[in-house]
C-alpha cells in the first residue's frame, strides 16, 4: 500500500545514513544529524578532477573516489582509507539511487564503481592474486555490482552498459572460488556467500556459460551447508 511505502522508504533513508556515517568522528549523533552528514559525505569524498557529466567512466585521477574513515557533521573528512569503507559507502549510494529514487546519484555510483574496482581489483590483483584488498572489497562491492548489473537504465542511460557489471560479479565470485578458495578455509566465510549468491543469480539468469552458474552453484550448497551445521541446535555447536 501506499502507506507501507512511505513507512518503508522512510525507514531506509534512516538507515542509509546511519549505514554511511557509522564511521562518523561523532557516533552519538541523531538520525537528522546523520542524514546531513550523509549529504554532506557526498559532496566531500575524494572526487578528485571527475567531470560527472561528460563521462561517468572516465578514470578518476590520483585514485580519487574513496572514502576516508571519518566525517565530521561539516563533512569534513580524517583518518585513512580502507577497501571496506569503499565498499560499503558504494553499496549505500547504490541502494539510495536505485531504491529511494535518487536518481542523481546513478553517475556518482557508475563512476565510483569504475574507480573502486580499478583500486582494490585490478591493481590490488596484479600485486597479490589473493589480495587482502581485494578480500575486504569483496562482498561490499558483489552486491552493489549485482544492483547496477540489473538496474533497468532509460534508453539513454544505456552508455551505464549493465553487462560489465555483471561481468565483473561472475569474475569476483570465481576469484574468491578459485582463487582465494574459500571452501578451503576454516573459519567463518559467510561474506563470502554474500557476494557468490549474487554472481550465482546473474549468471544463471543473465549468463551465456552454464558451467560458470553450476560450479557457483555447486559452491553455495557445499559451503552453505556447513555454516549452517554450526548454528545453534544444528547439532555441530552441541557435539
Amino acid at each position: 500500500s501506499p502507506h507501507k511505502r512511505e513507512e518503508l522508504e522512510s525507514y531506509l533513508r534512516q538507515l542509509l545514513a546511519f549505514l554511511v556515517t557509522s564511521h562518523s568522528s561523532t557516533p552519538n549523533q541523531s538520525l537528522e544529524d546523520r542524514f546531513y552528514t550523509w549529504n554532506k559525505l557526498i559532496s566531500a569524498a575524494n572526487w578528485k578532477s571527475w567531470q560527472i557529466q561528460e563521462d561517468p567512466y572516465k578514470q578518476i585521477e590520483d585514485g580519487g573516489g574513496y572514502f576516508l574513515q571519518s566525517y565530521d557533521n561539516d563533512g569534513v573528512s580524517s583518518g585513512g582509507s580502507s577497501s571496506y569503507y569503499d565498499g560499503e559507502c558504494l553499496l549505500a549510494i547504490i541502494k539510495a539511487a536505485k531504491y529511494l529514487d535518487y536518481n542523481f546519484l546513478f553517475p556518482i555510483a557508475v563512476g565510483t564503481a569504475k574507480s573502486l574496482h580499478h583500486r582494490h581489483v585490478t591493481m590490488a590483483l596484479k600485486e597479490d592474486e589473493d589480495s587482502a584488498n581485494t578480500k575486504g572489497f569483496y562482498q561490499w562491492s558483489s552486491m552493489a555490482f549485482y544492483e547496477l548489473a540489473t538496474v533497468e537504465f532509460e534508453e539513454s542511460e544505456k552508455y551505464y552498459d549493465n553487462f560489465r557489471f555483471g561481468s565483473w560479479l561472475v569474475d569476483l565470485a570465481l576469484w574468491m572460488v578459485d582463487v582465494h578458495r574459500t571452501l578451503g578455509r576454516a573459519k567463518n566465510t559467510g561474506y563470502a556467500y554474500e557476494g557468490i549468491v549474487p554472481a550465482w543469480s546473474y549468471a544463471a539468469t543473465f549468463g551465456s556459460n552454464t558451467g560458470t552458474a553450476q560450479h557457483l552453484h555447486c559452491t553455495i550448497e557445499e559451503g552453505m551447508a556447513r555454516l549452517i551445521s554450526w548454528q545453534v541446535g544444528m547439532g555441530l555447536v552441541e557435539n
